[in-house]
């Protein structure tokens, strides 16, 4: 359900100006995810994985209200 409304996010923060760097955040959050789920997760992973997930969204939610100048 998160991946859903990032993605919406990333499509309103590129209509809203960003254009390639709304990407950044959801890949960043993409490659860290993979890294983790290829080392053996543990539960401190997951959890570290989650802290990051929700960053993104906060940043994506940030880029769609204020808007590239």
């Amino acid at each position: 359900m998160l991946f859903i409304l990032e993605i919406i996010f990333v499509i309103v923060a590129w209509n809203r100006g960003w254009k390639s760097m709304a990407l950044i955040p959801l890949a960043c959050v993409f490659i860290i995810g993979l890294f983790i789920g290829l080392s053996g997760a543990t539960p401190e992973a997951y959890a570290s994985a989650m802290f990051f997930d929700i960053i993104a969204s906060i940043v994506l939610i940030w880029m769609s209200v204020v808007g590239k100048k």
